[in-house]
């Protein structure tokens, strides 16, 4: 704990390497990547805390002896925080490599999985060369329909000899599954790391079916997935706090960047939800896709790009969606889905909520006061 007469020194405050501010309009926050959790903090200690070059005696004369006890109390809640330290010496304490980095030309895979399978073995081929030639360790499965037992079986051996490390399945419910046939393909496809049910009726007991007891990686949801057009949605419960989104977010598209998408058709392209494709796996080498200038362009759109997200306090844990955007004509607008508003800092639900285009209507030199 830190007192009010240690604060007069020679201290530098040093804030912990894997805790970075990220400032926005209204408020900033604290991104804590080593226990993947934010923190709300005002902005003026943003700029206390940005400035790295001044000690506590030289920051209390910046900003006035009458904000000493604010000063005092900001450092208490920080060090209660384990988000800093005082030293004489801050130099001795390097940063963070903040440079994203990965040698997979494709880090992830979406892979809409139509019921049937008409085309299993164009699946199992695209999985081959996207996983074993170009890389990718994490493929997300979403199927909308009851693809049964042994489809999913068939579909999760189309992994067995790649070195792909998570599969991510998101499944319609239903009563078909038991908790032995589930647990049985849990146990042979150790690589799938959460299994998520939707479209769950609320009448359903779980309970009856064992599932609800598993230690498995399993989750329902009772909302109804039927396409990808429910893809998109920006919600605080989607945030990823770690240094891989945040570095990521920095220069490229964290949704986006080297990422390659298989409609429920077989199409090729940079989301399900977009109109564009770019051939289809029945006839075309994604090894080929991928090399194409335009097919990568949406990969370097950052947040600092995007209309409202640049100022925005979330921006880089969060997912950027450019297949649903608020205004169709042009590509660096903001998320369709996204009902937060940086500039008042409240969600839609939230109580004095308005959205951003009324409140810059209300605000016409909004552009002028935002630093």
């Amino acid at each position: 704990m830190i007192y009010k007469d240690t604060l007069d020194t020679d201290l530098y405050p040093v804030v912990f390497a894997d805790c970075i501010p990220v400032k926005g309009v209204v408020r900033s926050i604290i991104y804590d990547f080593s226990r993947n959790r934010y923190t709300y903090i005002p902005n003026i200690l943003f700029e206390i805390l940005f400035d790295n070059t001044k000690n506590i005696r030289q920051l209390i004369s910046v900003y006035g002896n009458e904000n000493k006890k604010y000063i005092i109390d900001y450092f208490k809640f920080l060090i209660d925080k384990n988000f800093l330290f005082f030293s004489q010496s801050p130099e001795s304490f390097p940063k963070l490599n903040l440079d994203f980095e990965t040698p997979s030309e494709i880090t992830n895979v979406i892979l809409d999985i139509a019921v049937s399978m008409p085309m299993s073995q164009h699946y199992k081929s695209a999985i081959e060369i996207l996983s074993e030639k170009l890389g990718s360790k994490y493929f997300q499965l979403r199927i909308y329909d009851d693809i049964g037992l042994e489809n999913l079986k068939e579909l999760l051996g189309f992994f067995v000899d790649t070195k792909v490390v998570s599969i991510e399945i998101v499944l319609k419910y239903s009563n078909k599954f038991v908790h032995n046939d589930i647990e049985q393909i849990l146990e042979e496809c150790p690589r799938i790391t959460n299994l998520v049910f939707h479209s769950v009726s609320k009448d359903i007991s779980l309970k009856k079916t064992g599932l609800l007891q598993s230690s498995y990686p399993i989750h329902f949801s009772s909302e109804i997935i039927n396409s990808c057009e429910q893809c998109g949605i920006i919600s605080n419960n989607h945030f990823s706090v770690d240094i891989q989104t945040y570095t990521e977010s920095q220069s490229l598209n964290s949704c986006l960047n080297k990422k390659v998408s298989i409609d429920i058709e077989g199409n090729i392209k940079n989301c399900p939800s977009m109109q564009k494709s770019y051939g289809n796996i029945t006839n075309t080498n994604i090894e080929d896709i991928i090399k194409l200038k335009e097919f990568k362009y949406l990969w370097s759109i950052s947040k600092a790009q995007i209309d409202v997200c640049k100022d925005c306090e979330y921006r880089f844990m969060c997912t950027d969606c450019r297949a649903y955007i608020k205004n169709s004509n042009d590509l660096y607008s903001q998320p369709l889905k996204c009902n937060y508003n940086p500039y008042i800092a409240k969600w839609e639900a939230e109580e004095g909520y308005i959205s951003v285009k009324q409140w810059r209507t209300e605000n016409p030199d909004w552009k002028n006061n935002i630093s």
